[in-house]
């Protein structure tokens, strides 16, 4: 069984949102864009549309200059929050909207296990190996 999170670095993503939290966990970076939109969707969240570790939106404040700072930033809290220490099963897939895969994403991502990176037309996958039980 595999469980995918969502990491929204696109300041202007905004519209967007909806959709993708309705489908997976999101974490957006704060924006007056994002937060508008997050803020819709917590609100029609509370009138029973619901929301749960697998679906929803979790806002971040940016650290850093740019979307590739955010995207290296947060991902300690991220794992943190939807590692297979806090959820059963742990995520193995992250997708990531709004910063192309680079060398320094890629090194720290490593770090919590991704293996595989594979970039799409907004952003990139980052995948993990399958623990097998």
């Amino acid at each position: 069984m595999s469980y995918t999170v969502a990491l929204v670095v696109d300041s202007k993503y905004s519209s967007r949102l909806r959709m993708l939290a309705d489908r997976v966990h999101v974490w957006v970076v704060e924006s007056r864009e994002n937060t508008t939109a997050t803020e819709a969707y917590w609100a029609s969240a509370a009138a029973g549309s619901g929301s749960s570790i697998e679906s929803g939106i979790t806002k971040f404040t940016p650290s850093g200059e740019t979307a590739e700072d955010w995207c290296v930033d947060v991902i300690d809290s991220l794992d943190l929050h939807h590692n297979g220490y806090s959820h059963e099963p742990g995520y193995t897939a992250l997708e990531v909207y709004g910063v192309a895969p680079s060398a320094r994403i890629a090194a720290v991502y490593s770090e919590y296990g991704f293996t595989e990176f594979q970039e799409t037309e907004s952003g990139f996958v980052a995948r993990k190996q399958a623990v097998m039980e």
